[in-house]
């Protein structure tokens, strides 16, 4: 249970500040360009709701660790149980919006998923590769995760 822990925070903690970081500095300026026409319903990046981020990012991180924590936790498999998870977590965003606004743009979606996407990769490499440094005597072939 302490190493699913430990892999979860560590996901978190790539995940939280990395989108943080792209969303409200990196990328602010165009992700306000592109969503301007929707004000006052869409916030401008830097006024952004960070607990609900945080909530968010720490329930991708929790998915991403049980999935990549069933089996053999390979540096690939956390890799695409990252990408999968943040696959669907943008496009589900992504395209809700899409669905619900009459203007939200193509280049939002596509940059957005791309990020998330290779966000979501690194973060379930990284849980990964906690959860096999942790494992310590226990077998990892075939384990069934303990939480």
């Amino acid at each position: 249970m302490k190493r699913h822990v430990l892999a979860v925070l560590t996901a978190f903690a790539v995940l939280f500040p990395a989108n943080g970081v792209f969303h409200t500095v990196v990328a602010a300026g165009f992700f306000d360009r592109e969503l301007g026409a929707l004000a006052p319903a869409v916030l401008p990046m830097h006024e952004a709701r960070p607990i609900a981020v945080a909530i968010l990012d720490l329930i991708l991180a929790t998915l991403t660790v049980y999935v990549v924590g069933r089996g053999s936790p390979t540096p690939a498999r956390g890799a695409l149980g990252g990408f999968v998870i943040n696959l669907a977590s943008s496009a589900a965003w992504n395209l809700g919006n899409a669905a619900s606004f009459r203007t939200w743009p193509i280049p939002v979606i596509t940059l957005d998923m791309l990020w998330h996407c290779a966000l979501g990769a690194g973060a379930g490499f990284l849980a990964a590769a906690v959860l096999r440094r942790n494992k310590g005597s226990q077998q990892i072939a075939g384990e069934r995760p303990d939480f």
